[in-house]
């Protein structure tokens, strides 16, 4: 039997609200530098490296993707920002799956009250279909991770655990 491997790139939507945050950052750094340079005091030139900075911080940690890897049985999902740092949010073996639907399914219902942790992987897009994955971690707490699977890897999770992927 062959390798299943599966991947695909998300890009997470930025927030509208974030975009005004990062704008009034920029706006208060010129405000703020042109103020330095008017008075020629270093009193205001200060803070306005240090807003400029915490713009530049914001804007490049609000630029997310998840990139979704699955090899035999095994679901991988990093987060990359800003296209340069990647880091591992969780790996999930599939031996350890326990759902796995569309959210809003009736396949969720004994689950809707649960107190676990939760991974939000998604791209905030209106149209994406999102799917919940209930699994049990190494430490024996349930996990819950919502994510944008595309049809692939979703047949190739359905091949592993096929009773516990709802397709609907």
């Amino acid at each position: 039997m062959g390798d299943v491997y599966e991947e695909q790139l998300i890009r997470r939507k930025t927030p509208q609200k974030y975009k005004i945050y990062v704008g009034c950052l920029i706006a208060l750094t010129v405000l703020l530098a042109l103020l330095s340079f008017l008075t020629a005091m270093i009193l205001f030139f200060v803070p306005a490296v240090f807003v400029a900075c915490l713009a530049y911080y914001f804007s490049r940690r609000w630029d997310l993707e998840f990139e979704y890897i699955y090899v035999n049985g095994e679901l991988d999902i990093d987060k990359i920002m800003a296209k340069s740092s990647r880091k591992r949010v969780v790996s999930v073996d599939m031996q350890n799956l326990e759902v796995m639907a569309p959210v809003g399914s009736h396949g969720l219902d004994s689950f809707r009250n649960l107190k676990c942790a939760e991974y939000d992987c998604t791209s905030y897009a209106e149209d994406a279909q999102v799917y919940a994955l209930i699994t049990t971690g190494e430490d024996g707490e349930r996990v819950r991770i919502l994510f944008e699977p595309n049809e692939k890897i979703v047949s190739a999770i359905r091949r592993i655990s096929p009773r516990k992927v709802l397709p609907y």
